[in-house]
């Protein structure tokens, strides 16, 4: 839902100097799974429709594809000490979103088509 850093230059710059930037928090402390307002409902929705075409994908596990799927080479700190938790992130190394799907997520996390 916080998305700044693709557009203040932050992810462009880190491109420029080849560095891999880090990405936290990337459920939103779990309000992704709780908040009941209509953007978490949206993005909720959209999460799970591209993990049900990936075979039951896990919401986490398509989060964490999305961030894997930027040329800036995002590295996602997990924040659990879960071991289910880890195996189920693990899950998300062999998931490949199209763009259509990237774009989706895109869309469902600012309200707003990309232009």
């Amino acid at each position: 839902m916080h998305l700044e850093a693709l557009h203040d230059g932050a992810l462009d710059q880190c491109q420029r100097l080849r560095l891999s930037p880090m990405a936290w928090s990337l459920l939103g402390g779990s309000s992704l799974f709780s908040d009941s307002s209509a953007p978490m409902v949206r993005l909720r929705q959209t999460l799970s429709h591209i993990g049900a075409a990936h075979g039951g994908a896990t919401i986490t596990q398509v989060v964490l594809a999305w961030l894997l799927s930027h040329p800036a080479n995002i590295v996602p700190v997990l924040g659990t000490g879960k071991l289910d938790r880890i195996k189920e992130s693990v899950g998300a190394e062999s998931l490949k979103l199209t763009r259509e799907q990237w774009f989706a997520v895109w869309i469902a996390s600012t309200g707003t088509e990309v232009s």
